[in-house]
């Protein structure tokens, strides 16, 4: 039986997943691809590409239980995550064990929960979004987000914004102006690391529609490098700061969604993470990346119901 490589919320990352199917060609891999996904809707985009199998929703209480069943069976080599929900749900197992490869880190709860992830970054002095009482204007956005899905943008003034601050569940802060930067980082196992830098040009739900791609600016690349010396992170991680202060908003430990911009600039993440844990190779990272302006276009996918 071939070895599996597992997606876990890549339903709609159709050239992500293509990379990868390029990458097993290149690199000459006897692997099969599949991904879980639930399939009330029928099946996703990527199963144009590959096979997809229904499984539990990723924070259900049965998703882990038939994650590891499913290794079992299918002869599991690697799980990938493409998806906050996915990295939560897989971080917390014992994948080692099972001889299972998960590069990601054991304490994603401490980069997804956002109340987390804000004290762990002002411990190693790194700006964040505060609460000031200077601002007119607040973001309120919740504590467990994903994307910028429930994100809000307050007035003081609306009868909401003290509800929201009472409620633990949510996240109140200043409203950080300027633009937004996305940082697409790999951490090999030896700690070295290469990253590229996208600016957010058009955003619709929390996804990048329109982005152009540099190399890091010197203010940029020492808060990656703090971040890469003080954390256990490795594999591919996602940085998003805003404004002239680079304020930190999120970390992803997983493939962002806008990645594939990253990977069309030459950063080959999909192909190192494959050299490092299926190969056992080194890696060798460029010197800098081409200076690209990726629009996602629309693709229309049937499926009869």
């Amino acid at each position: 039986m071939k070895r599996e490589i597992l997606l876990l919320g890549a339903g709609r990352r159709f050239d992500l997943v293509n990379f990868f199917l390029e990458i097993k060609s290149t690199l000459n891999l006897d692997i099969v691809y599949r991904s879980i996904e639930s399939l009330n809707y029928g099946k996703p985009p990527v199963g144009d590409l590959i096979e997809v199998m229904d499984g539990p929703k990723f924070e259900s209480k049965e998703f882990n239980s038939f994650l590891e069943e499913h290794v079992k069976v299918h002869n599991t080599a690697m799980i990938i995550s493409c998806m906050d929900l996915a990295s939560l749900a897989i971080s917390e197992l014992d994948w080692e064990s099972k001889g299972v490869i998960y590069w990601g880190t054991k304490s994603a709860r401490r980069y997804i929960d956002k109340s987390r992830l804000y004290q762990w970054a002002n411990s190693i002095d790194i700006g964040t979004p505060t609460l000031t009482g200077e601002s007119y204007e607040v973001v309120v956005k919740p504590k467990i987000g994903f994307g910028s899905r429930g994100q809000k943008v307050l007035y003081k003034s609306d009868p909401r914004f003290l509800d929201y601050l009472r409620d633990s569940n949510w996240i109140v802060q200043d409203f950080v102006d300027g633009i937004e930067v996305s940082i697409d980082c790999y951490i090999a196992r030896d700690r070295s690391f290469t990253s590229v830098a996208r600016e957010r040009v058009t955003v619709m739900g929390g996804e990048v529609m329109d982005t152009k791609t540099r190399n890091l600016t010197d203010p940029e690349f020492d808060i990656v490098n703090k971040i890469v010396a003080k954390s256990e992170l490795v594999g591919p991680v996602n940085f998003q700061l805003r404004g002239d202060n680079n304020t930190l908003l999120d970390i992803n430990p997983r493939f962002s969604g806008g990645a594939t911009a990253s990977v069309l600039s030459g950063w080959m993440a999909p192909q190192w993470l494959l050299q490092e844990y299926i190969l056992e190779e080194g890696v060798v990272f460029p010197k800098g990346y081409e200076s690209i302006f990726v629009t996602r276009s629309r693709r229309d996918h049937v499926r009869i119901l």
